[in-house]
């Protein structure tokens, strides 16, 4: 298991690659979800990509994360069933899990996975 500092950067690094999206990966992330899902506007997606990587700042995720205590050291398996109803709305749940030091088992929704699939290389 990393420390907390080490989830910060991992996800600060993440809220980076969300925000150097080129336009045309953009489109085509939008147009996939929009595939999946036809309620998945290109609009809301793309602010809900927005939303999320503005939190995934380094110092809002330290300032977030200050407010809790992480002491305990045992790692517990946290399965969450996400909702497939707005792009991403579990997003909040799989960051408090892994940055609480857990391990996440997720169901993604069939009307939601695509944006969670997404690769960042």
């Amino acid at each position: 298991m990393t420390t907390l500092e080490g989830r910060i950067e991992a996800f600060a690094q993440l809220g980076k690659k969300i925000m150097g999206l080129t336009t045309d990966e953009l489109t085509d992330l939008t147009d996939k979800a929009r595939n999946e899902n036809s309620w998945f506007v290109p609009e809301n997606t793309k602010m809900a990509l927005q939303g999320i990587s503005r939190f995934l700042d380094k110092e809002v995720l330290k300032k977030w994360t200050s407010n809790y205590s992480f002491k305990n050291s045992s790692s517990k398996k946290i399965g969450v069933a996400m909702a497939g109803n707005i792009p991403l709305v579990g997003f909040h749940d799989l960051l408090c899990v892994l940055l609480s030091g857990h391990q996440l088992v997720a169901k993604l929704s069939s009307q939601d996975s695509v944006l969670y699939k997404r690769q960042f290389d």
